[in-house]
């Protein structure tokens, strides 16, 4: 069952938009990381995107309220914070940007779409307290971890509701349920999605293994990150504590990243606040 339900979902993914993955967005991002960022260096890698470069130089205009040459202005006259958020929200989905199509974002929506987004805002907060120097990489890997699980909540509720009800039953994690039940789970096939997609290994590999950091290769630091994320999120949000079986953490990963249980219930805490704070300022 679980192959020919894959061909079926994969099938189901090919009917989306593409999602839009420049490596101009990243190699930016890494520069803007740089608390010395050149920039003239910063200006030449946002040129080489057209869209991108376009969307700058409008915004800049409109802030500015003055003719924008060049796209070097641009970040004189907006500033590199400023800049920074703008190329963060031109690669966070928000339904009116390049992120994801509109098809996509809509399976996200909900429940599932707000977790997303605090495991990001957490991916950066435990990067920044465990000096991951890509903090952009560490946000975009927390916002697509679940993706597989959107997925499958979108094309095949009916197939993982008996995993559903085996995680009420048993108390036993998402990814043990839809192991028993669909021979694959969430993980897994969020992964296979992206590769379908096109994006980096280095944003694949936390997705596939975000509930199994220590099968990690490529990068273990950011797999460990979206890991701990993901649980310190998830045990927030139902105000369960961490180490409980329903959201397993790995015991190894947890002592060698040098963070306590306290400390990593605060920044799942700090993380729910900013969200707040960002959704508070988006509605008013």
């Amino acid at each position: 069952m679980s192959s020919k339900l894959e061909d079926l979902l994969m099938n189901k993914v090919d009917t989306l938009p593409q999602f839009r993955f420049s490596p101009i967005l990243n190699e930016a991002m890494e520069l803007l990381d740089d608390p010395d960022a050149n920039v003239d260096a910063l200006a030449s890698v946002i040129a080489k995107d057209k869209q991108l470069a376009g969307q700058l130089l409008s915004t800049t205009t409109e802030r500015a309220q003055r003719s924008v040459q060049n796209v070097h202005q641009a970040i004189r006259l907006m500033g590199l914070n400023t800049v920074k958020n703008f190329i963060t929200a031109t690669t966070t989905a928000d339904g009116k940007t390049s992120g994801l199509d509109p098809a996509t974002f809509e399976i996200m929506q909900g429940r599932l779409w707000k977790h997303s987004q605090l495991v990001a805002i957490c991916c950066q907060l435990l990067a920044q307290e465990l000096a991951y120097p890509n903090l952009s990489q560490a946000y975009a890997a927390g916002l697509f971890h679940d993706l597989g699980k959107a997925i499958l909540n979108a094309f095949a509720f009916e197939e993982i509701s008996e995993s559903i009800k085996l995680t009420q039953a048993k108390a036993v994690s998402t990814v043990t349920a839809e192991d028993h039940a669909l021979g694959f789970n969430h993980s897994y096939f969020g992964a296979k999605v992206l590769e379908r997609w096109g994006m980096p290994p280095a944003l694949i590999e936390p997705v596939r293994l975000h509930h199994m950091p220590l099968e990690a290769v490529l990068n273990k630091r950011l797999v460990r990150i979206v890991h701990l994320a993901d649980v310190a999120v998830n045990c927030q949000q139902t105000k369960l504590p961490i180490g409980i079986s329903l959201f397993p953490v790995d015991k190894t990963v947890l002592a060698e990243s040098g963070v306590t249980k306290e400390r990593l219930t605060e920044i799942a805490v700090q993380s729910a606040d900013l969200f707040a704070k960002i959704e508070a300022k988006s509605a008013g």
